[in-house]
């Protein structure tokens, strides 16, 4: 069997070669929970280094993931250009594995908390317009995915808006009245370089994908504008009738075979919501 590092040498193209990190990495390690079986400490940072770059090393770092007061394993390690992430959940018996996958960088908050969350980051190097983000919560001897979107990496796109300053408290949803434009950035303006990129649709345009009519989106913020809300949404892969975005597949393989939504913005004037829903800002 192929190493890892043999493997990556025969990517030709940054397309496949993320593609191809991707998919070894749900070979070599995706499993997001052990089913409660207490593993070996030993066994699992030798199983890293047979699989690490030449002379890295198996860092290891403690916190107390699940609010048991017990402290918990993070361990991570470069294989090629992505870093692989084991996590174990300390139990009164050993440790019991919650987490095993690969990202391009993790973070984990530093303030105490009852749950604290682990947030993975892939961009495929830097060499995508697209990143992606998964966060997960402990809760006693296993982890839970509670966020898995994609959104557009800032570099690319002339230094506009791409994330709203903060997100809301109480999501709300809306239902799209027809086909809608999902945009990069809150704003109508050209775009000069999507020609020469080519992840938009459409030249010179920031729309990143078309909505389906009638499905309904999260909308976690509101930007407002002349004329209109934009509003910053969250919208389900099986929603979108036409995306340039070319990750879904790929990094949906670490995500328990769950697709990882897309987040964008919209016009309200193309959605409808529940008349006991209000907006953040009015008109």
């Amino acid at each position: 069997m192929q190493t890892y590092t043999e493997m990556n040498k025969e990517v030709k193209s940054p397309e496949t070669k993320a593609i191809k990190t991707f998919l070894l990495f749900s070979l070599l390690c995706f499993s997001l929970t052990m089913s409660g079986q207490t593993v070996s400490l030993e066994k699992a940072e030798r199983e890293m280094l047979e699989n690490a770059n030449d002379g890295e090393e198996v860092k290891k770092q403690s916190a107390d993931l699940n609010g048991d007061g017990r402290e918990d394993l993070i361990y991570s390690c470069g294989y090629g250009e992505m870093t692989g992430i084991r996590v174990f959940l300390q139990t009164g018996d050993g440790y019991v594995e919650a987490v095993n996958t690969g990202c391009t960088s993790f973070t984990l908050p530093t303030s105490p908390a009852e749950n604290r969350q682990l947030q993975l980051i892939e961009n495929s190097g830097g060499e995508s317009p697209f990143t992606s983000y998964r966060t997960f919560i402990f809760d006693g001897t296993s982890a839970r995915l509670v966020e898995n979107y994609i959104v557009t990496n800032k570099d690319y796109t002339e230094g506009r808006i791409t994330v709203p300053s903060s997100l809301t408290d109480n999501p709300y949803q809306v239902k799209t009245l027809t086909n809608c434009n999902l945009r990069f950035s809150p704003d109508l303006e050209v775009f000069k370089n999507s020609a020469d990129i080519g992840f938009t649709l459409g030249r010179h345009t920031n729309i990143i994908a078309v909505v389906k009519a009638g499905v309904r989106l999260k909308v976690l913020s509101e930007f407002p504008a002349e004329g209109r809300t934009w509003l910053y949404v969250e919208v389900e892969e099986q929603s979108i009738e036409n995306s340039q975005v070319t990750d879904f597949d790929a990094i949906s393989s670490f995500n328990d075979h769950r697709h990882p939504s897309l987040r964008g913005w919209i016009s309200n004037r193309y959605v409808e919501r529940n008349g006991k829903e209000k907006m953040m800002y009015s008109k």
